[in-house]
């Protein structure tokens, strides 16, 4: 059975023993999850000032190359989103991967189905250590003339990533190792791998 409001299962309709064990919509994760997306985007611009020395401060007399950077912002938040679709798709192999509406500029990404606890984290945070680290990294190496507007993907893609470092913590510190877990909707949960339900939904046996 489907909520037509959110299209999160039904708690009748999820595998038995499903244990709830991160909220989405609560306020105070809400919080904590802006507060860390805070925190990587100042650590990350940080990081890459010091080890690159690359800054974006001259960005306020250039209106022109600030112009230039709305594209760039909203190809980034689309290239993050794909890049969690690939990731389910292809790592965690989630039952079904699919793009959801325009939301904060960009199309959402929603995947349904129970998948590995580890192979999650890797979904979760993959959007974060390509494009804030690795990404960086080529563009200095190859192509140092656009190292601000890498810096400028990095920091941003880093503030952008704080609900998905705060659900890959929940999911490490609140899930024993080897779980199923599916963390679509407002409420994510976890099965013991021994159960026999391959996706969200899949009803009690």
């Amino acid at each position: 059975m489907i909520d037509d409001r959110n299209g999160n299962c039904d708690y009748a309709d999820r595998p038995r023993g499903a244990v709830v064990y991160y909220n989405h919509s609560g306020t105070t994760e809400s919080a904590k999850a802006t507060c860390l997306g805070i925190l990587a985007a100042c650590a990350c611009y940080l990081g890459w000032t010091v080890v690159i020395h690359i800054d974006i401060w001259f960005l306020i007399n250039d209106l022109a190359s600030t112009l230039t950077l709305v594209p760039v912002y909203a190809g980034m938040l689309f290239v993050h989103e794909i890049i969690h679709a690939i990731f389910a798709k292809h790592v965690s192999k989630a039952a079904k991967v699919w793009l959801q509406g325009w939301e904060r500029g960009t199309v959402i990404v929603r995947a349904k189905g129970l998948v590995l606890r580890e192979k999650y984290v890797l979904e979760l945070l993959a959007p974060f250590a390509l494009l804030s680290f690795a990404m960086p990294a080529i563009v200095v190496l190859f192509v140092p003339e656009f190292g601000w507007i890498a810096l400028f993907v990095a920091v941003f893609n880093a503030l952008s990533s704080g609900g998905d470092v705060q659900s890959a913590w929940a999911a490490l510190t609140r899930c024993p190792a080897g779980a199923l877990v599916d963390g679509d909707g407002d409420e994510a949960y976890w099965v013991p791998e021994t159960t026999k339900a391959t996706a969200a939904c899949a009803g009690s046996p």
